[in-house]
């Protein structure tokens, strides 16, 4: 079986590996007892070059530098040789931590550059948020009417105006320029569902339903607080834009150089149409004709809609560089949840303080901090409570990031009962409505089976056994020769969880959603 996205079985090991990792590189460290030295060396070596997760944690604690000193300072060569090793299998992860992945989701693809899971759970595209990308393709075009008239209610237009004229948050020369309906996604990490969203909610897929609609209206707001989380969704974003801009400079060449007579042309009108009530017609001649109904001259292309635009609109997005935080109808901007708890407990100084340290946290390349009055007509979320913590700061964020008679999109795995009800009676507590309905993964793949998967090439899906065999490549369609694997990550994998996964909706008691996109939501009682 292919296995795609993270799942519990590599947290649980990179937990494993840190505590392992750093006890063999304290004892390499320690000095005093070069056969004990040694010995943790060797075990080190052993272990980076059998488990990926055990180099990846072992550059994290950043071995590779102490190695390195250590290489001019003993003549051992099994010592030498074991160092070079480990320094080697450390190299591996960061030489392949570009590695991309493509998703299709009912034929919007998403491409994604993990980063290694020791930079933080973001690092990794969870396999949760698998089943949320395949909800909003499913009811994309009632997702985006939703998010649309809950936008257009008076309060959500008051609240985006208060927003807009303080514009807190954003740094000089990354001020806000979009007008339209902006999505919320908490916790992006990796910003599959983020990206997701922009394409499909944004119209921007081909074939997607309410295109038309969204297009022009839909901007998706990434968030995290990690600092390597959050450069590596910048990357993913960047990605993103750059395949789609080249995907469009593609399609007007290829308009361009279609056969001229299977472009639609309008037909020339012949002399006694133009001249009807003239008394006496010339007879002109061919060239003059085409020259009065319009053919010819140096703007030909420009005015087919054939020439230069799409790649001048390609061009453009290229320009914007890779450090910008915003792209096309996506941005990416740091959100501490605790932000949003001391903005409702203690006000709007304690907040700035919460904002202000989780900045400082990340490092000197971060991006602008969403400003503090937006509020959203949406918000989306998946994998985004683990603890009982995060269900206090979640609740807190949906009841201060979200516009009165907007909607809460969250989609969790409920590993502990407890968090889930603690997050109800949170609910509860900040005024939010909080209703689910509990979703079976084998349902949600198998519906998606011949739509939605992994993109790999032919070798690469060949060798996934159980998966990819050549009757799904026969009947599952794929892209510029990549072949289609349906999503089976966490196909019997419910049943590991205690409440199983649920499609959670959360609103505002006082003020709720009018235009939830389906009707079988559950009520939590706190």
């Amino acid at each position: 079986m292919l296995k795609v996205g993270a799942d519990e079985e590599d947290f649980l090991e990179l937990l494993v590996a840190n505590e392992r990792v750093q006890n063999l590189i304290d004892r390499i460290r320690a000095r005093g007892n070069p056969t004990r030295q040694k010995q943790a060396l060797l075990q080190l070596k052993q272990a980076v070059e059998s488990r990926v997760t055990y180099a990846e944690e072992a550059r994290q604690a950043g071995v590779v530098p102490v190695l390195t000193r250590l290489l001019g300072l003993t003549d051992d060569e099994e010592v030498l040789d074991a160092a070079s090793a480990v320094i080697a299998a450390c190299s591996g992860p960061m030489a392949t931590a570009g590695k991309v992945s493509t998703y299709s989701y009912e034929g919007c693809v998403v491409r994604i550059r993990e980063a290694a899971l020791g930079d933080g759970l973001g690092a990794k595209v969870w396999q949760v948020a698998h089943m949320l990308c395949l909800e909003l393709a499913a009811q994309r075009a009632a997702i985006t009417h939703m998010a649309l008239a809950a936008a257009g209610s008076a309060e959500t237009e008051a609240a985006s105006i208060a927003a807009g004229a303080t514009g807190e948050g954003e740094e000089q020369g990354e001020a806000r320029q979009w007008d339209g309906v902006r999505v919320l996604e908490l916790g992006s990490g990796c910003g599959v569902c983020g990206l997701a969203a922009a394409a499909m909610l944004g119209g921007s897929c081909s074939g997607a339903a309410g295109s038309a609609e969204g297009s022009a209206a839909v901007h998706v707001v990434m968030t995290d607080v990690e600092g390597p989380v959050l450069r590596n969704l910048r990357a993913c974003m960047h990605l993103n834009a750059d395949a789609d801009a080249a995907a469009a400079a593609t399609a007007a060449a290829d308009q361009q150089q279609q056969p001229e007579q299977q472009q639609q042309q309008q037909a020339l009108p012949t002399d006694e149409e133009l001249f009807d009530d003239a008394e006496e017609v010339e007879d002109f001649g061919a060239d003059l004709v085409f020259e009065l109904a319009g053919g010819g001259g140096d703007d030909a292309d420009s005015s087919n809609g054939c020439g230069g635009g799409g790649e001048d609109r390609a061009a453009g997005a290229r320009a914007t560089g890779p450090d910008a935080w915003e792209r096309g109808n996506t941005s990416v901007r740091l959100l501490d949840w605790m932000e949003s708890a001391r903005a409702l407990d203690e006000g709007p100084e304690a907040a700035a303080v919460a904002a202000a340290e989780a900045a400082a946290k990340g490092g000197p390349d971060m991006p602008p901090r969403v400003a503090l009055e937006e509020r959203f007509p949406l918000i989306i979320g998946s994998e985004v409570m683990y603890e009982r913590a995060h269900a206090e700061l979640v609740a807190a964020v949906v009841a201060h990031r979200l516009a009165p008679g907007g909607g809460a999109l969250l989609h969790c795995a409920v590993r502990e009962l407890k968090v889930f009800a603690h997050f109800a009676a949170e609910c509860r507590r900040r005024g939010l409505r909080y209703r689910r309905r509990v979703v079976v993964p084998a349902a949600v793949f198998g519906a998606a089976a011949c739509t939605s998967g992994v993109l790999l090439d032919a070798a690469t899906a060949g060798a996934a056994v159980g998966t990819c065999t050549a009757a799904a490549a026969a009947t599952c369609a794929g892209a510029g020769g990549l072949v289609l694997c349906p999503f089976e990550g966490l196909l019997g994998r419910a049943d590991e969880y205690e409440g199983g996964i649920v499609l959670m909706a959360v609103d505002h008691s006082a003020a709720p959603c009018e235009h939830w996109y389906r009707d079988d939501w559950e009520e939590v009682v706190a």
